[in-house]
């Protein structure tokens, strides 16, 4: 019989709009993701006839992490720049997906981009490893939703920034999924505003900018 987790006493590490994430109780070198009760609860009111079309609507930002390495696998591509789907578990939360950690050489927590900026320790290696990333991001077959200074962590053991989070479409039926030409130009967009919130977070102008998150 499969392992039931507990993780409803445990404080997350993180907790993003669409998903909870856990330290996993017994390999320090994984998470486990699981849905947000408090996002699905805003989303069925918000959009009560598109939750009634999915067969999961209680993960479907899980639904979609998974999707999108299935896409870069089909691809023949390696997910080096998205945090790696590990496995399924089923945890006193719901269904969860466990995730390969991004740690520091010490072995905590890697830091994100928006918290580097913030304590001074970004520099042009790291905007070297930004541009890499996003010259990337701009021909991989991925959808990216959300895509902001605190979804993104710096791997230094592999000397480069991961998406940990905001892929996948956020509808039901996404113009991005179906239309290829409509997803490169959304991602464009995007690259675009992350160039510009990094720039103002190196400015010291982080609290203030709303767009920066």
């Amino acid at each position: 019989m499969d392992i039931t987790y507990k993780l409803s006493d445990e404080k997350p590490i993180a907790s993003g709009l669409e998903k909870l994430v856990f330290q996993h109780p017994e390999n320090k070198n994984l998470l486990i993701k699981v849905w947000h009760k408090t996002f699905f609860e805003r989303k069925k009111k918000r959009h009560p006839i598109a939750i009634k079309f999915q067969r999961l609507p209680r993960y479907s930002s899980i639904v979609n992490e998974i999707t999108e390495q299935l896409v870069i696998y089909e691809a023949d591509q390696t997910p080096v720049y998205i945090q790696k789907v590990s496995g399924l578990v089923h945890t006193d939360l719901g269904p969860g997906i466990t995730v390969k950690a991004i740690l520091k050489k010490d072995g905590t927590l890697a830091w994100t981009l928006g918290d580097m900026i913030k304590n001074k320790k970004y520099n042009a290696m790291h905007q070297r490893a930004i541009d890499e990333l996003l010259n990337w991001l701009k021909d991989s077959p991925i959808i990216v939703r959300d895509f902001d200074l605190q979804n993104l962590v710096w791997d230094e053991q592999n000397s480069r920034f991961v998406i940990i989070d905001g892929i996948g479409g956020r509808s039901t039926v996404s113009l991005r999924r179906f239309w290829p030409n409509y997803n490169t130009y959304s991602k464009r967009k995007r690259i675009k505003k992350i160039r510009r919130r990094i720039q103002v977070a190196l400015r010291g102008e982080y609290e203030q900018d709303p767009l920066v998150r």
